[in-house]
């Protein structure tokens, strides 16, 4: 269980980094006995040519992070990180398998996570998670398994800063530590919006027990919107923050964004039927809660709650962070910035 975990007792506090499609977030936190504080944090953009050739966008995102790092206020020195890898290269499943000893488990899960990944498994670290019974004699283990060649390369990057890489993991993961508050019993879908990709899980009884990830976000529904009023790039990115989804006859900027947004709903509503429907008694999905950058468009929550039948709320990712420290800063900062306090999480939860 530990291919993608270097994680024992660490001491110093954590650095939270997510490497996302366009920008460099961190995220370094205080703590001081249960209570977290914000120590300081950057968002910095990855130039264009990190999609060229391999050594160089290493280079680019390396030189990202340290200067996210030297130009965050205050400071940053931290050296021990925690990282999340990408949804679109990652492959997660949650898998029923028997219940059985730990040792047991340990043999039965890679052997059945084979059924279920098509890639060989010597090209693969696999990680997993039991989530609790299933039935009375089966268990749900969350299977996580990632290229070798992405999770060293990922090790690799940061050892080139001089930054120590303690654990990775999944950005859906990182997302829920982040905005459910510590020990809370709920059931809700996570809608986090990226700029290239949406993830959805499913938060119940202290732990994520559903995640997928749709192949849309922030830019197909600005590209879907300059198709669509044959506009460019930076106009329909315009009008997508200052309207989104407010209804306006005159500029119907909805039914433009539909091609994307339609299949995302039909993704928020199959995960939720899919999921009310298996869990044995039945539990109900009490809210949708949004974050990520995309979260801030214009009137999103209201449309979703009227497309899903779900009560959709922005959520809060610094819910487990002393409010002080952060209560000045923009919520469209603090929604980007979900994943990495997720990260910087890492030690407690």
């Amino acid at each position: 269980m530990s291919s993608f975990d270097r994680f024992l007792q660490i001491q110093e506090n954590l650095l939270g980094v997510d490497l996302g499609y366009d920008s460099v977030k961190i995220v370094a936190l205080k703590k001081r006995g249960n209570q977290n504080y914000l120590k300081s944090f950057n968002i910095v953009n990855i130039p264009a040519k990190a999609n060229q050739q391999k050594d160089i966008a290493d280079r680019v995102i390396a030189d990202a992070i340290k200067n996210a790092c030297r130009t965050a206020r205050p400071r940053i020195f931290e050296k021990t990180a925690v990282s999340g890898l990408p949804e679109s290269k990652v492959f997660t499943k949650i898998i029923q398998i028997p219940k059985m000893t730990d040792e047991e488990l340990a043999v039965a899960v890679p052997t059945e996570a084979a059924r279920h990944i098509p890639i060989p498994q010597n090209e693969l670290y696999l990680d997993w998670f039991s989530l609790g019974p299933a039935s009375q004699n089966s268990l749900n283990v969350l299977i996580v398994a990632a290229p070798r060649y992405l999770v060293d390369n990922y090790f690799k990057i940061f050892k080139s800063i001089g930054i120590d890489l303690i654990a990775l993991e999944t950005k859906p993961i990182a997302a829920a530590r982040a905005i459910a508050k510590k020990g809370e019993q709920g059931t809700f879908l996570i809608l986090d919006i990226g700029a290239a990709a949406i993830g959805i899980s499913i938060y119940d009884v202290d732990s994520i027990k559903f995640t997928y990830t749709v192949p849309h976000g922030g830019n197909t529904l600005t590209k879907s919107l300059a198709n669509s009023l044959k506009i460019t790039d930076v106009e329909a990115e315009k009008l997508k923050r200052e309207t989104g989804f407010k209804k306006d006859p005159k500029l119907n900027l909805i039914a433009a964004m539909s091609p994307v947004i339609n299949d995302v709903i039909e993704e928020i509503n199959n995960a939720i039927k899919f999921y009310e429907t298996r869990t044995k008694p039945a539990r109900k999905i009490s809210e949708i809660r949004l974050c990520g950058g995309g979260a801030l468009t214009p009137e999103i929550a209201t449309y979703l709650t009227e497309t899903t039948g779900k009560k959709t709320n922005i959520a809060n990712p610094f819910v487990n962070i002393a409010s002080r420290t952060w209560r000045k800063m923009p919520q469209e900062q603090i929604l980007r910035l979900t994943t990495a306090a997720g990260l910087a999480l890492r030690d407690q939860y």
